[in-house]
């Protein structure tokens, strides 16, 4: 069970306000987050904005023989942000005099919602939307075709923005296998694989992010083949797919995303900071209620519901995600 909304109420002698209070309490088990937590990077924040620090190449294991390696590891600082985000909704101090704040308790309720939902929603609409304008720590677009580690002895570039053949599931299906050798497929700066690519085969650290417009296509592709049976290993409806994650992605509908462009995330199995997004945690949802009592109750006759949180959004790995764009 998830931890309680912290509800703060100046006055809880009324009944009605009560209960509203204890409704916004509950609201964690039935308002659950699915996205933000499991494509970014959760990191706990304590500062007004966190520093990470990008690894061109992470030295690999060698035989010890004489001295050790050494040398000084390539490194680009990025800094993420926190923000502070509010809802609030005022009740005339009148209906709460005759008893009628139930009929505000909806409306706090999915206000409340979306307090605990916006992670979820924009990290899509700020980050995701916009990958192919905003620019992540090499100073290309997010999603791009010629990603190249900044001072690198690999120079080649990279991709991770491919364009797509069509939205049927036939070339959807065709569009995620030439999508996932590119996730694949990238290297570091010395040109050794970059992904842990044993992860690959935990089909549960891949997410196919789609809009609700290609739900019908996406279903067909990674949820049921054509007699409307689950996907197995030995069962690839159209035989174009080579990969092991045939059907056995985590596909996440999204009605934050429009368009018929889709995305395949990789979260990273083991390493938890192997993912394209960052999410900073830095202060949990809580609920303020100004009621009978409160000062501002007493200027405007109204009570005030208030609800508070902090997080940041950034982009962390472009290797971790990659968009495929139909127009």
């Amino acid at each position: 069970m998830a931890s309680p909304l912290p509800v703060r109420v100046k006055d809880d002698s009324n009944i009605h306000l009560t209960a509203l209070a204890a409704t916004i309490r509950s609201l964690p088990n039935v308002v659950i987050p699915r996205l933000a937590t499991r494509i970014a990077y959760t990191y706990p924040s304590v500062r007004g904005e966190e520093y990470f620090v990008h690894v061109n190449a992470v030295p690999k294991a060698r035989k010890w023989t004489e001295e050790r390696a050494g040398g000084a590891i390539a490194t680009i600082k990025q800094t993420v942000t926190n923000d502070t985000y509010e809802v609030s909704m005022g009740i005339s101090g009148d209906d709460w005099s005759d008893d009628q704040i139930g009929l505000y308790t909806p409306l706090a309720q999915e206000m409340m919602a979306r307090l605990l939902m916006a992670p979820d929603e924009l990290i899509t609409t700020d980050l995701i939307a916009n990958g192919r304008t905003n620019t992540g720590f090499d100073g290309q677009y997010f999603y791009d075709t010629d990603h190249v580690w900044p001072n690198g002895e690999y120079t080649t570039s990279q991709v991770n923005y491919q364009s797509g053949t069509g939205t049927t599931a036939e070339t959807i299906h065709t569009d995620f296998y030439t999508a996932l050798v590119a996730l694949q497929g990238w290297k570091d700066d010395r040109g050794a694989p970059r992904m842990y690519q044993q992860a690959f085969q935990d089909p549960n650290n891949l997410v196919i992010h789609h809009s609700l417009a290609l739900t019908a296509a996406m279903q067909a592709v990674f949820d049921l083949d054509k007699s409307g049976a689950p996907f197995t290993l030995l069962n690839e409806t159209y035989g174009t797919l080579q990969s092991r994650a045939a059907g056995l992605a985590v596909r996440v509908p999204d009605a934050n995303l429009s368009g018929n462009s889709w995305y395949i995330h990789f979260t990273g199995g083991p390493m938890v900071a192997q993912r394209p997004f960052v999410f900073l945690d830095r202060e949990a949802p809580n609920v303020t209620i100004l009621s009978k009592g409160s000062e501002h109750y007493d200027k405007y006759n109204e009570v005030l519901i208030l609800g508070k949180r902090r997080f940041g959004l950034g982009y962390l790995r472009p290797e971790c995600s990659q968009q495929v764009y139909n127009s």
